[in-house]
């Protein structure tokens, strides 16, 4: 398979509707809907292998942050869940390195897009309204790409190196 733009739209959309009722719920409901999506990645013709230690971590950061954003006002929010958002998710390709099935396995080695995920993301929040449906296209449109960003290394000789498609 190969990531499905489509898939994290309606994952996203389901979270914009059905509200968590805890820091913890919402930051596992992100993490689900992340990983229903990024499971579906191929670097060069491989699929990922996504170990508990990334979810935990993605989870754990965007807890963190959930957290600490009830309280600011809503542009300072805006920028806080974007960045949580965008921070969660290059946690999660690189603790510990997401690793693709080949033997040796080639491993995610840089995810370049998170400064731009953040500035992104930070529009999308900042503009109040618009239905479920456009804001989670928006959203969709903004990881689907920070994702594509993401490169996988084949180490051994000679080096190689791709985008996730």
């Amino acid at each position: 398979m190969a990531l499905d733009p489509n898939k994290l739209k309606a994952n996203i959309k389901n979270l914009l509707i059905e509200k968590a009722e805890t820091y913890d719920d919402a930051a596992q409901n992100w993490v689900d809907a992340y990983v229903d999506y990024a499971g579906d990645a191929l670097g060069f013709i491989y699929s990922p292998t996504i170990p508990a230690s990334a979810k935990t971590a993605m989870k754990s950061s965007l807890e963190t942050a959930f957290s600490n954003i009830s309280d600011v006002p809503p542009p300072t929010a805006a920028i806080a869940m974007a960045t949580a958002i965008a921070n969660a998710l290059t946690v999660f390709w690189l603790t510990p390195p997401i690793v693709f099935s080949l033997v040796p396995p080639v491993a995610v080695s840089l995810v370049a897009g998170t400064a731009a995920l953040i500035i992104a993301l930070t529009a999308i929040f900042i503009v109040v309204g618009g239905t479920e449906d456009s804001k989670a296209q928006e959203i969709s449109s903004a990881i689907d790409t920070f994702t594509k960003l993401v490169w996988v290394t084949n180490a051994t000789l000679p080096v190689t190196t791709t985008t996730l498609v």
